[in-house]
């Protein structure tokens, strides 16, 4: 007979990457006790279920479709009876990336701005970056603000009108 591995289902479900293919939640106030097959020892597990909502503790979570049969085939009383329901988690959502430049304070967008402090290469460099119209039309703002020179307005109108789509963007 194989030894038990001393590595239990939560463990094992803790080093999971990615979305679970199936995920099951408790329905009721106590707890449930279900029948998991830990594919990190290959033997049958009993975990608990608690808590009330949906919350780490309530949730179980099946990576693999070996795991999902043993798993409905082992709890198929408490899924009849509602005690536990299938779980649509929610899709991963995409880290938010913030635009260059959108959190910059007006002093930070003026040294930008000056041709002295940052060459005319940096400066189309930059703008080209920005995909927000909101942050080139306060680039903008803050140019005509600084009477900064034609070149400089220029560059920036022409970028908010590529953003806005009333001309066309060059191909990278």
């Amino acid at each position: 007979m194989a030894e038990r591995e001393s590595v239990n289902y939560n463990i094992y479900s803790m080093m999971q990457e990615g979305n679970p293919i199936k995920t099951y939640r408790k329905t009721i106030l106590g707890l449930l006790s279900v029948t998991v097959l830990n594919s990190f020892s290959g033997f049958p597990e009993i975990v608990m279920l608690k808590g009330e909502g949906i919350v780490n503790s309530s949730i179980i979570k099946l990576w693999n479709e070996k795991e999902v049969a043993f798993f409905v085939k082992q709890n198929a009383r408490s899924l009849e009876t509602g005690k536990l329901i299938e779980y649509q988690t929610p899709k991963e959502t995409p880290e938010l990336v913030m635009e260059p430049y959108a959190d910059s304070t007006d002093e930070q967008l003026d040294e930008i701005l000056d041709t002295r402090k940052t060459p005319w290469y940096t400066l189309t460099k930059i703008v080209k970056d920005i995909k927000s119209e909101a942050v080139i039309s306060r680039l903008l703002t803050r140019a005509r603000t600084l009477e900064r020179s034609e070149k400089v307005t220029d560059l920036l109108t022409e970028r908010l009108s590529q953003i806005q789509g009333f001309t066309e963007v060059p191909k990278e």
